[in-house]
């Protein structure tokens, strides 16, 4: 009997032993995921794997854990590892929509599209739970570039949790999307406001290249607020903390090219590329610098290399079509944009770039055509050179009514922008369209006179000086 007792006192004893074990591991667990999640946050992704490592050999089930080392393997560019963590949360959890949210942007980085798109849906299709569940869905509305629907569930996100940078950062361009300027410019401010926060409360215990990390955000904030003095200041200090966190040239760059100093960010853009030479948006950068500068071969060179890496086509296509049109190579301009309008009907730059390069190879009609398309999709009805350009098309065959009232057209944003260059041209334009009959009369008559020349020579002349007329035109 007194054995028997001794045995129970003694499991009760061992058994409080092992729950008292499995809670200390459980808690240690937790502060371990807890801590590399704060060290994932600083862009130390390696020491984060190696904390989320030690937190599973502590719990093999935690969801969490392979969820955030998932992650910080994707932002160290170890695809196939970060997708073994996903599959495994989901074999845990088949009901976590970071799961498949994580998963289907590393399918994206790989450009394996069908993948994506299923883990998106099925993350669609399941019922989020918190605030990062809610922003993971606005992340994949604004992805589709279903705004309206990425600012509601990033609304939710940030009602849940007001401290959700990602949900602050997703729906500010969710409104950027949509033309809401004061919205947009007020959740960057808010995340400016809790990325500071974050900062200077950690400042005491992170190590300087976290720290250059954090300024890196800081700095994008900046940017995103068109405040690009306190963008470049912000990059400079993350600069000399750490000269290999290519981000802070990137950002820095970025301002630079906004404030038109566009070879101080061709210089920061290839520093960003020597960190990380496989960037697609970078070379997209520099090309664009460069075409602003009017170097078009070096423009065309560096968009050559962003679409070889084939992540953003569009843009590339654009500025090369662009430098093209610039250097009379109207053909492959208009291959260029044909491409681009092939992927993406509504692309009103492209439309109206091919109606310049139509316009400039006398292809009048289809200018039209195109122009009517860029103007229908330009909602704000604000661009000189669309209407600009298409009465003189009108004009050439020979539709005065309709070119002069596009010629009025654009008088009138001339005159809104109080552009007296602009207006005192656009009025000649008019007044030669009017006067025409009358004009040319008397010049077939002088020249009849004078020189023996029939009509038909006063049109050659008139074609001879068309190209110096449409070198006016581009913007």
């Amino acid at each position: 009997m007194k054995f028997r007792s001794a045995l129970i006192v003694l499991s009760i004893i061992l058994g409080s032993s092992i729950a008292d074990l499995q809670l200390a591991r459980s808690e240690s667990s937790k502060n371990l995921i807890e801590q590399g999640i704060t060290k994932s946050e600083f862009g130390s992704d390696a020491e984060a794997i190696k904390l989320f490592d030690t937190a599973l050999k502590q719990n093999p089930d935690s969801v969490i854990a392979y969820l955030k080392r998932g992650r910080s393997k994707r932002n160290l560019k170890q695809y196939q590892a970060a997708l073994k963590d996903y599959d495994r949360a989901i074999a845990l959890n088949p009901r976590a929509i970071s799961a498949y949210t994580g998963r289907g942007n590393t399918y994206d980085l790989l450009k394996q599209n069908v993948l994506r798109d299923k883990d998106f849906d099925r993350a669609l299709q399941l019922t989020p739970r918190d605030s990062k569940e809610y922003a993971d869905l606005g992340w994949i509305y604004w992805h589709r570039q279903e705004y309206e629907k990425s600012i509601k569930y990033n609304t939710i996100a940030i009602e849940l949790d007001p401290d959700n940078q990602y949900a602050y950062g997703c729906r500010a361009y969710a409104y950027g999307a949509i033309g809401k300027k004061e919205l947009s410019v007020a959740d960057f401010n808010s995340l400016l406001k809790l990325d500071l926060s974050s900062l200077l409360k950690s400042k005491s215990s992170i190590s300087t290249k976290e720290h250059s990390y954090y300024l890196s955000r800081i700095s994008s904030d900046y940017f995103n607020l068109d405040k690009y003095p306190e963008a470049i200041d912000s990059a400079n200090q993350g600069i000399k903390l750490d000269r290999t966190n290519s981000l802070n040239f990137y950002w820095r760059g970025n301002s630079y090219q906004s404030l038109g100093k566009f070879n101080l960010a061709i210089a920061d853009y290839k520093k960003y590329l020597e960190l990380d030479p496989n960037d697609s948006y970078v070379f997209e950068q520099i090309a664009w610098s460069y075409f602003r500068l009017d170097k078009y071969q070096e423009a065309i060179l560096n968009a050559n290399k962003a679409i070889a890496i084939g992540i953003k086509l569009n843009y590339a296509l654009s500025i090369r079509g662009r430098a093209f049109y610039s250097t009379e190579n109207y053909s492959a301009a208009l291959s260029d944009f044909n491409t681009i309008i092939k992927t993406d009907e509504k692309d009103a730059n492209a439309h109206k770039w091919r109606g310049h390069s139509n316009l400039y190879i006398n292809n009048y009609q289809q200018a039209i055509l195109d122009y009517d398309r860029a103007i229908a999709l330009n909602q704000k009805h604000d661009d000189i050179y669309l209407y600009r350009n298409r009465a003189f098309a009108k004009r050439q065959l020979n539709k005065k009514a309709e070119s002069i009232a596009d010629y009025q057209q654009a008088l009138k944003i001339a005159e809104k922008e109080r552009n007296v260059e602009k207006i005192k041209e656009l009025k000649m334009s008019i007044s030669d369209i009017q006067n025409e009959p009358q004009r040319l009369a008397i010049g077939t008559l002088l020249t009849l006179i004078i020189t023996g020349a029939s009509y038909c020579g006063l049109i050659k002349i008139d074609r001879r000086n068309e190209s110096k007329y449409l070198a006016q035109f581009q913007d």
